[in-house]
């Protein structure tokens, strides 16, 4: 059975397998994302929760850039593009 079949947890788009889990951004500090993904967060979150089902080991590559909003959204799907990661959708989540 599917991790979202059976875990009342909000998920993140389930795309292809890929050794890249996850490309993401956050305009509201990384480290409340990253514990949303890796250690806890509310159920409603969408997040990767990996700290409810992962049991391996991960790598987590973080890239800063200074740039208005819009851009860093631009530059996230471009990643995502290329690295075609295992989970999470492009575009904003006003999308």
């Amino acid at each position: 059975m599917a991790f979202k079949a059976s875990h009342s947890k909000a998920c993140c788009k389930v795309n292809k397998p890929s050794e890249v889990l996850y490309v993401g951004s956050s305009t509201t500090g990384i480290k409340k994302r990253l514990t949303q993904h890796l250690v806890d967060c509310a159920d409603q979150t969408y997040a990767l929760h990996l700290y409810a089902w992962f049991k391996g080991k991960y790598k987590v590559d973080v890239l800063e850039y200074d740039e208005p909003n819009e851009v860093i959204q631009l530059i996230e799907d471009n990643i995502s593009n290329k690295l075609k990661p295992a989970f999470g959708k492009q575009g904003g989540n006003n999308k």
